[in-house]
């Protein structure tokens, strides 16, 4: 197939490797690193060649490309109507949840799990730096390469997008279980609609506030900052994920009605002060109040605060925690998952 970039006829490959629910992604013929995004053509409208134009005129600083799956070059079909674009392609990564789900932490130490948090902070840094918003920074939209422990963003058309001069391109999507209070209020309003809102939404400080959950679970054996357990006879659905948000109830401080936090979550004491007076904040106060939300460089500066503090198991080397600690956390949650 072949498609036109600003610059010259581009040959795809006749079938695509990956298909979503807004388009295709295609091989580059003769460019092993780039692919083609071609929308489905109920997408491809004017406000999105609109958007991926912004997106090209205002990308991400030149040292943080690495870390985003930022458009490169439009494209067009050979009648020069607008149907896709080209971005760099991303080998070898694997979606960040599956990395910190609790089934798949013995495949690297608690380090390589600091060290993918600092990474990210640095890539989320690297949007805000440029003056956009990620929007839906939901699991699925965030790579890691396990040898590298390097994070790449992808998915980044949906990004909420800000042109110098307050034109937006807003995103329109999300995984409300990674959004704040605020936006949780706006979409329980009546026929509330990300897609039609002229409502304010995407923010950094919703960013921010999504960075601070995948901290929390990259350090936290898996777990959402929201999650519980409760005993027989309270209703679950009082204590979900969404309805501990929007009251700003974090289990791991607080009780209520004899609920607990995950049995395959380690307590917050693991974690040196500041960093857990950062997760406090984030979750408690933070949850409701965008500006208590710490930015990246203050959860990239504790997060290195813990990596300089780490001793390893005798007992198992993938075990790694603080070396106040007089024994491993880890360990006796293994015995307390096994018993």
């Amino acid at each position: 197939m072949t498609v036109i970039s600003s610059r010259n006829e581009v040959q795809l490959s006749d079938k695509p490797f990956a298909k979503g629910g807004e388009g295709s992604i295609y091989d580059v013929v003769g460019n092993p690193e780039l692919v083609a995004k071609i929308y489905h053509p109920a997408g491809r409208t004017r406000s999105r060649y609109e958007k991926i134009m912004a997106m090209l005129k205002y990308p991400p600083k030149t040292a943080a490309k690495s870390q985003t799956a930022w458009p490169v070059d439009i494209l067009c079909d050979k009648s020069g109507y607008f149907i896709g674009f080209l971005m760099p392609r991303i080998k070898k990564v694997t979606k960040i949840d599956i990395l910190y789900s609790y089934d798949n932490r013995s495949r690297h130490p608690w380090e390589w799990y600091i060290q993918v948090a600092q990474n990210l902070c640095a890539a989320v840094y690297s949007v805000h730096q440029s003056g956009h918003c990620i929007g839906d920074l939901n699991p699925a939209n965030i790579c890691v390469e396990e040898s590298t422990a390097l994070v790449t963003l992808v998915d980044t058309d949906s990004y909420h997008i800000c042109a110098p001069g307050g034109q937006t391109y807003p995103c329109v999507v999300c995984m409300p279980t990674y959004v704040p209070a605020e936006l949780h209020r706006l979409m329980n309003i009546g026929g509330f609609d990300l897609r039609s809102t002229k409502l304010s939404t995407f923010t950094q400080q919703t960013d921010l506030f999504a960075l601070a959950i995948h901290i929390f679970a990259l350090l936290m054996n898996g777990c959402h900052p929201y999650a519980c357990t409760v005993p027989e006879g309270v209703s679950a659905s009082q204590f979900s994920l969404i309805k501990n948000m929007e009251k700003g109830y974090f289990p791991f401080v607080k009780s209520a009605d004899m609920v607990g936090v995950p049995k395959y979550a380690p307590y917050l004491t693991i974690l040196p002060q500041r960093l857990k007076e950062l997760i406090i904040q984030t979750f408690t106060k933070g949850c409701i109040n965008p500006s208590l939300r710490p930015d990246c460089t203050q959860w990239h500066e504790a997060l290195e605060e813990l990596e300089n503090q780490l001793a390893t198991c005798s007992v198992n080397s993938r075990h790694q925690y603080m070396q106040k600690e007089s024994s491993c956390p880890w360990c006796q949650i293994e015995r307390s998952m096994n018993s």
